[in-house]
């Protein structure tokens, strides 16, 4: 048996390799094996350098070298560089051990497939079970280079439309928006481009790749993510109001995440290998697609921009509860200020276990719109009698929120007739600008220590509050 080109012994076989046999029969002379091919199409591939730039089948971009010693066959033949061309769909096995640097892969063998060039056309149906699609394509807007007569059917009620049929791969490469999703993911009447390879003996061609938008009006699903690393793990969190979500690691199987009733997800992995994350958020029912790039921070770190921040044990402590989440890039943003929305979502993510969850959904009270990511946590915090709309019968969610409202605010969390609330106690230089109706809360906020004035005896009630004051608060009103 051969493995990587050198000879071993057959127990090194590990589920994943490609395989080659050669048969006598029933019986195997010679086995082939590699542990790993890479499936995709060529970007650019630079001569000079030996340089190779691939969208994989995982619509990752990687860069390979090749090397004079790389063997190219394009027609079953063998050949030379020049016949690598910008847009072949390729097939590339790797002289790297599985565990190697997938950074710095040198390519072995190189098998170029014949396909056609992307044709754009009209979903009309996807069968799971025989993976086989079907496309309508408008017979004015033809590939000259393509000869339809081998496998187009009649399609009842629609003059010059040709229905055309390919076969879904584990390597095809199939994408909507841009994003990679999977073909159960496409809906009947999307329009898209296909492209196929020409593979003997199949009664259909096989799909390379097919490129779909959604619908016309179809908005993205919300989704806010974010990744955070310590020791040999990484979590990734945050929410959506999609059906589902993929998570994709480079060279990887994807993971399908379904969120919880509220829309929150929670993964952990134990891989300290991994760098980057792709997660995807799919509408099933209406076609919607978005999706992020998420970088893993440096470990031990929850968040890039914490290190030496007066609130950095706070902050990574309710990270690690999952009570907080930061953004995309890895940052937490602790100076930046927060909105009402943010710090009911916050406050509601540490009341709700067990309290308000139970409490059933209500109809928004309030005359202007909630943001799909807070709805829930916002109604729930309403109808607990922790918040209040203004006069208008606004909520205004996205408005910064000042001090003297998180005061108000976090005064309806907690008993206070054990607390001696005596506006007269109050000793902050700027005790005249709190106004007569705070003055109790301010007091309460103060003696149990949730919300501090500053160092030079200022409590600053109309100062907006930052994301890692917030933080702070939440941490202790945990400890209350």
């Amino acid at each position: 048996m051969w493995l990587n080109d050198q000879t071993v012994d057959l127990t090194v076989l590990a589920p994943g390799a490609l395989v080659g046999l050669l048969l006598s029969g029933q019986q195997v002379i010679t086995v082939m094996a590699y542990h790993e091919a890479v499936y995709g199409q060529v970007v650019y591939f630079n001569r000079e350098s030996g340089s190779l730039y691939l969208v994989d089948a995982q619509n990752q971009f990687r860069l390979l070298k090749i090397t004079p010693e790389t063997k190219i066959y394009r027609w079953g033949r063998l050949a030379n560089s020049s016949a690598l061309q910008s847009g072949d769909w390729v097939r590339l096995i790797s002289q790297n051990d599985k565990n190697e640097n997938p950074d710095e892969i040198t390519v072995s063998r190189i098998d170029v497939a014949e396909g056609e060039s992307f044709l754009p056309g009209e979903l009309i149906s996807y069968n799971q079970e025989t993976k086989e699609m079907s496309f309508k394509i408008i017979e004015d807007k033809p590939n000259n280079s393509l000869n339809f007569k081998n496998d187009v059917s009649n399609y009842a009620g629609q003059d010059r439309n040709l229905l055309v049929k390919g076969l879904v791969t584990a390597r095809t490469l199939t994408t909507k928006n841009s994003f990679l999703v999977q073909a159960e993911d496409l809906i009947a009447g999307e329009e898209l481009e296909f492209t196929r390879l020409k593979v003997p003996g199949q009664r259909y061609q096989v799909l390379a790749g097919v490129k779909a938008s959604s619908k016309i009006g179809i908005s993205p699903p919300v989704l806010q993510a974010t990744v955070r690393s310590w020791g040999q793990a990484i979590q990734i969190s945050g929410y959506t109001n999609a059906s589902k979500l993929y998570l994709y690691v480079p060279g990887e199987v994807k993971t399908t995440i379904i969120p919880d009733s509220e829309g929150q997800f929670l993964v952990i992995r134990e891989d300290p290998t991994i760098k980057t994350i792709q997660v995807v958020a799919v509408h099933e029912r209406e076609g919607g697609v978005t999706g992020k790039y998420l970088t893993v921070p440096p470990r031990g770190m929850f968040f890039a921009d914490l290190k030496g921040h007066w609130a950095e044990r706070e902050i990574n402590t309710l990270a690690e509860r999952g009570l907080l989440s930061g953004y995309p890039n890895g940052n937490f943003l602790p100076n930046q200020p927060v909105s009402r929305a943010e710090l009911t979502v916050m406050l509601m993510r540490y009341l709700q276990e067990p309290t308000t969850s139970s409490i059933p959904m209500s109809p928004n009270p309030f005359v202007d719109p909630l943001p799909l990511w807070a709805e829930k946590e916002i109604l729930r915090a309403w109808q607990a009698k922790i918040i209040t709309g203004y006069p208008d019968g606004c909520f205004y969610p996205e408005r910064l929120i000042t001090r003297l409202e998180a005061a108000a605010i976090l005064a309806q969390t907690k008993n206070r007739s054990a607390i001696n609330l005596e506006a007269k106690d109050l000793s902050y230089l700027d005790k005249n600008k709190i106004p007569s109706w705070a003055l109790t809360q301010v007091c309460f906020v103060t003696q149990t220590g949730l919300l501090k004035g500053f160092p030079n005896g200022y409590f600053v009630p109309l100062a907006n509050l930052t994301r890692a004051q917030a933080a702070v608060i939440i941490f202790r009103l945990a400890k209350l």
